[in-house]
């Protein structure tokens, strides 16, 4: 602010120097469509490594295209990802519905009364996985939700992830511990919410609760044996040591001990626990099962069973989460999805900054696919993408159907397909194969679009996004092989219709073999022929929309339009100097107006500045020609 100077002397005032730096946009940040086993559904979630993939949508899955997908980019040199999870709906006609697991946890009093549902966080068959117990707390009022997913370890059934919620209180709402407020939000695996109205109500504990408090056991009467029945399998007698044991404590854990030993290869028996609840009560809650297991306790032959004052009748031992639905095959509603509500399906991408878009799955509809859901929609999808790629600024990367094997046949399904050329898309030929670690490593076939966005990630960080992702320099990471072996001859096929080829030679392995989009065929006259070219406008257009945002409502005159002279010719200098552009001076290689011959005095009354930006582009070299003469023999003098 200026200075009003009050006294002799020097005053010092920092003055603005107007310039605002245009820092350039990602360029190979990939988005990827499609099923995954589990994780969150039609939101855009960013991964920024494989082991998120993982620990989000379960890793490589049979049935998940997109997961190979991911997996690829992030071997070939992609650093960062979105990714939206879709199903088909529920009530979409399938016999496979897009559900979440769930289970009906029944009040502590009024017999089977439900009381609130547990339900998976979200949907698919990960969540039958799912189990959840009830154990008593310190007061009567309070109780521990322990959850549980199984899996195996060893090849036997194991707990793969266990969240315990202590202290829950079901009636104080305003208790931290309240069980809703605790629970959702929180927890990794479930959500919680009343089965019917708004309230909650204290759960009925799982397993066998004895009836009375639990003190002590006096060996005087000799070994404690217990008939124990869980999941329908015994009655099997348990047999404690004959030793006295005055802490609830160590009867609980001898007690465990002898249940887990007794039927050890049965994953029921072997995961059983006993735990003391509050004023000494124990609990007995059994191991892997459904919400139908039940463990029932009767007293031995013994007077000390007496002591452990067990009931007799069944209670369920675990509540199983059930009925996940995979909706294992999504239509082209779910993919395209909707702008409203957030977004759903592609629209889901719509705040994020994604360059690279890969939809897997639909490769296969334009063929006569073996999936049993109607897949006619290829055309529905592929159009959709197109045009929100043109409005995101991004390369739709579209792979080639699975029953094209031949140079023949992808040059008649891009001809019969031609509703896919656009200079924002580009389609990558032959499909590759894969080692599948679900099917014992054998090989897969996959689209090559995620090995091809992660390639164009490794290409950007080294050499820039203007030079072509193509070349010997352009490896294919991660490949068992191509599926099909062209040969030069089927390449000259190719190339002019602009499929760019995926090919292996000696001394370089599996390369990358063509550069242009799909409006690049010889036939066409675009200047958007080459992948690195529109790549390049596609980040110049974003960088300096972002970079000028601070000019909106400027004041529309001289000062402001050499300011933005100014920015833009520093951003696109930089460029320069870093090889971006043809040309040997930068007066060749770029062009910034911004003056009174672009901004008329009407522009100004309508507060619009209007701004010219040129670049002239590096088209790669396709074609080398090598002409080679022999030089007849010369007199000399």
């Amino acid at each position: 602010m200026p200075i009003a100077p009050t006294y002799p002397g020097v005053y010092v005032e920092e003055i603005p120097s107007g310039a605002h730096p245009i820092t350039g946009v990602p360029t190979a940040v990939g988005a990827f469509i499609g099923w995954f086993p589990k994780g969150t559904t039609n939101q855009a979630v960013e991964l920024l490594s494989w082991a998120d993939v993982e620990r989000e949508y379960g890793g490589l899955n049979l049935n998940s295209d997109a997961s190979f997908a991911l997996y690829q980019f992030f071997l070939n040199g992609g650093s960062r990802a979105w990714a939206v999870r879709i199903g088909l709906a529920q009530g979409g006609g399938t016999p496979i519905p897009f559900a979440a697991a769930s289970v009906n946890v029944p009040k502590s009093t009024g017999g089977s009364n439900n009381n609130f549902t547990v339900s998976a966080l979200n949907e698919g068959k990960w969540g039958n996985d799912l189990r959840v117990q009830l154990l008593g707390g310190d007061t009567a009022d309070r109780f521990d939700l322990v959850v549980q997913r199984l899996g195996s370890a060893n090849g036997r059934p194991a707990v793969i992830k266990e969240e315990r919620f202590r202290g829950l209180t079901a009636t104080s709402l305003t208790d931290p511990n309240y069980l809703p407020t605790a629970v959702n939000g929180v927890s990794q695996l479930v959500t919680v919410a009343p089965t019917s109205g708004s309230a909650y109500f204290a759960p009925k504990l799982s397993g066998v609760v004895s009836t009375g408090a639990v003190t002590s056991l006096d060996a005087s009467a000799g070994g404690l044996k217990v008939a124990v029945t869980m999941g329908g399998s015994g009655p099997t007698d348990v047999f404690l040591p004959a030793v006295n044991m005055e802490s609830p404590a160590a009867i609980a854990q001898y007690l465990q001990s002898a249940i887990r030993t007794a039927r050890g290869s049965d994953p029921t028996w072997a995961l059983a626990t006993v735990t003391v609840t509050q004023g000494n009560l124990l609990q007995i809650t059994s191991g892997i099962g459904d919400n139908n297991n039940v463990l029932v306790a009767d007293s031995g032959s013994t007077t000390a069973s007496v002591g452990l004052k067990l009931p007799t009748t069944a209670s369920a031992g675990a509540y199983q989460l059930i009925n996940g639905g995979d909706g294992i095959s999504p239509t082209a509603t779910e993919y395209v999805g909707s702008a409203a509500g957030g977004g759903s399906g592609m629209f889901a991408l719509e705040n994020t900054d994604f360059t690279l878009l890969s939809i897997p799955s639909v490769a296969n509809w334009s063929t006569s696919s073996l999936d049993p859901f109607d897949h006619s929609g290829y055309a529905t999808v592929v159009s959709n993408a197109i045009t929100y790629c043109q409005t995101k600024r991004a390369l739709f990367l579209i792979d080639p159907p699975d029953n094209a094997v031949s140079a023949v046949a992808i040059q008649n399904w891009i001809g019969a397909n031609s509703s896919v050329r656009d200079s924002y898309t580009a389609l990558y030929y032959p499909r590759v194969s894969v080692p599948d670690p679900t099917q014992n490593f054998q090989p897969r076939s996959i689209g090559p679009s995620g090995t091809i966005a992660g390639l164009m990630a490794r290409i950007d960080t080294n050499r820039g996004v203007w030079k072509a992702p193509a070349g010997t320099e352009a490896t294919l990471r991660g490949l068992q092989h191509i599926d099909t072996d062209l040969t030069d001859p089927e390449n000259g096929i190719l190339n002019p219709i602009a499929v760019n080829c995926l090919r292996t030679f000696p001394a370089y392995g599996n390369v990358s073999w063509g550069a242009r989009t799909l409006a690049g065929s010889d036939s066409a006259s675009s200047d958007y022929k080459y992948v690195p070219v529109r790549r390049l406008a596609n980040f110049l257009e974003s960088s300096l929309q972002i970079g000028l945002k601070w000019v909106v409502f400027e004041p529309n005159d001289e000062p402001l339009w050499s300011q933005i002279r100014l920015n833009i010719g520093s951003f696109m200098q930089s460029l320069f100097r870093q090889g971006a552009f043809a040309g040997l001076t930068p007066r060749d290689a770029y062009v910034v107006k911004c003056d009174s011959s672009t901004t008329t005095p009407d522009d100004q009354a309508k507060g619009v500045v209007n701004v010219l930006v040129g670049f002239a582009p590096l088209r790669p070299a396709e074609f080398v020609i090598l002409q080679i003469q022999q030089i007849a023999g010369q007199t000399h003098a």
